[in-house]
Order: C-alpha cells, then structure tokens, then sequence
C-alpha cells in the first residue's frame, strides 16, 4: 500500500511533536537539574534531543514535497515558450 509523501511527512511531524512535548514534560529539568536525572530521564532527554534535530529536517523534506510547477515557479524565472 503506497502512502502520499506529503501526508506520511506531517504525520511523522505531528507525532514527533507530540513525542517531545512528551518526553520534556517527564525530563522537566527546571525542577530537577540534569545531573539528577534518573537514568530513564537521561534516555528520555536523548530522545528529546534527537527529535530537535530530526523535526526541522522533516520539515525542510516537507517542502521539498510540493508539487513540481510550484518548484519551477519558485526556483526559475518565467519564460515564454513562443518568444525569440
């Protein structure tokens, strides 16, 4: 079963969003310093940490997604096909 690209991305988006809210409401480091952190908030604070970084690349792939005329239009300048 094939999946439209577009919509697998902001599903991932919007799941990986929800994930970090997640996992910075378990670390809460404004209470609790890193340095205490148990060992399940330390791999909690990882994994927030790696959704940081993967969030804005999926975003910039999202982008990448549009459809190729709205590409064109926004990389080219416009052309006429029956001029000299």
């Amino acid at each position: 079963m094939l999946r439209d690209p577009v919509q697998l991305i902001d599903q991932a988006i919007s799941e990986l969003e929800d994930l970090s809210v997640l996992f910075a409401d378990e670390i809460d480091t404004r209470i609790h310093g890193v340095t205490q952190l148990s060992r399940e908030g330390r791999i909690y604070k990882r994994a927030h940490e790696s959704i940081s970084v993967l969030l804005p690349q999926l975003r910039a792939a999202r982008q990448l997604q549009q459809p190729e005329q709205f590409l064109h239009a926004r990389t080219h300048r416009p052309f006429c096909v029956d001029c000299e």
